[in-house]
């Protein structure tokens, strides 16, 4: 195997693919990428056997082959390189030999044929979305899902297809977010699927160098997500996802509209003392504003008071200011709509205007 190409191109390509390389696997080839070139590409492949991530670069293909490199050593190789072509060749007894200028580099793979293969994923699902409203999409849900092992199912999101719409929510039993956006490429039909929160994170990424439509394959327990010259597959999480739509409130006793601005200011600022009581903000309205305190017998006592509009009856109730930053920080509109339901029952935050749906509900706290 030979093959040359650029090394900003290629750096780049490693980069991409290496994210999705192991650092705690038992299997010394997933520290490695699969280097493979031929038809004038070098594909670059990396899997930690639950994520895979796929980079294609142009290349000048003396000889097909494949190979495979560190992915550590690679990336801090090309990222130091002086020079910008590069030759890359397989030696005898796997090592790989990387030329730039007058640098010369021999690093040992493994062989190629015991890397594992990206499974082959079926188009039972196939539609496609605007790069920049499936980030959005996932950057407003995925901070909401569980981080807890023993809720498996919860550490993802569900992606519900319908119509021309997809749906993400994330819960984590405290708090949930759901957010919507419209599909390119509709899927004709009904579909829901939960796809672990860790591959989101990269396809959110991903998704940010995306120019064109983001195209979505996949079958009951696998997902391709493809950005032209990269791609992500990911294993599906398997269960039911929980009945999240009988925990929205369908009505409020309190409507508050407030500056989202201000809103997240005074509440960063609570947290310095609520974080020591685990978070817990306490809220009620007087006089036309919205009062805001946390207590901890560590630190003390603040106290904010934010000019909002309100409607209806005031009452106290509390929750966690942590939660409420997460949201208000997604949110981009000027004004939030805070709904409240009870001094014991969740509330809901949603965006003044806007051009999508969004809705965060949050669990209320004891008040001691």
């Amino acid at each position: 195997m030979r093959a040359l190409c650029e090394r900003s191109e290629l750096l780049k390509g490693v980069r991409n693919a290496a994210r999705a390389v192991s650092s705690r696997s038992t299997l010394p080839i997933l520290a490695n990428l699969f280097v493979e070139a031929k038809d004038n590409i070098l594909r670059l492949v990396g899997t930690d056997l639950e994520v895979g991530i796929e980079c294609t670069v142009p290349a000048r293909v003396e000889e097909p082959g494949a190979l495979t490199i560190p992915a550590k050593v690679l990336q801090q190789i090309l990222s130091s390189l002086p020079g910008e072509e590069i030759d890359l060749a397989l030696e005898e007894a796997n090592m790989a030999l990387i030329r730039c200028g007058k640098s010369e580099y021999r690093l040992l793979g493994l062989p190629a044929d015991e890397f594992p293969l990206l499974p082959q994923v079926g188009e039972e699902i196939a539609f496609s979305i605007d790069p920049g409203l499936l980030r959005e999409v996932i950057k407003e849900t995925i901070f909401a899902a569980s981080k807890d092992e023993a809720r498996a199912i919860l550490m993802g999101a569900l992606f519900s297809v319908r119509g021309e719409t997809l749906r993400v929510v994330a819960t984590d039993t405290h708090r949930l977010a759901l957010s919507e956006a419209p599909l390119s490429q509709p899927l004709g039909r009904e579909v829901e699927f939960i796809v672990p929160a860790s591959a989101l994170k990269e396809v959110a990424r991903m998704a940010g160098q995306a120019i064109e439509d983001v195209m979505v394959k996949g079958s009951e327990n696998q997902l391709l997500f493809s950005f032209g010259q990269m791609s992500l597959i990911t294993r599906l999480i398997e269960g039911q996802f929980p009945n999240y739509e009988q925990v929205i409130p369908k009505e409020a006793k309190l409507t508050i509209i407030a500056d989202r601005g201000e809103f997240l200011g005074a509440i960063r600022r609570l947290n310095i003392v609520a974080k020591e009581d685990a978070n817990r903000v306490v809220f009620n309205l007087s006089d036309g504003e919205l009062v805001m305190s946390a207590e901890s017998q560590e630190v003390g006592r603040a106290e904010e008071r934010l000019a909002v509009d309100a409607e209806g009856e005031p009452f106290e109730v509390a929750f966690n200011a942590q939660y409420l930053a997460e949201a208000l920080n997604v949110i981009g509109t000027k004004e939030v709509r805070f709904d409240l339901t009870g001094p014991v029952n969740p509330g809901v935050i949603k965006p003044v205007g806007g051009e999508r749906t969004f809705l965060y509900v949050v669990m209320p706290m004891q008040i001691l």
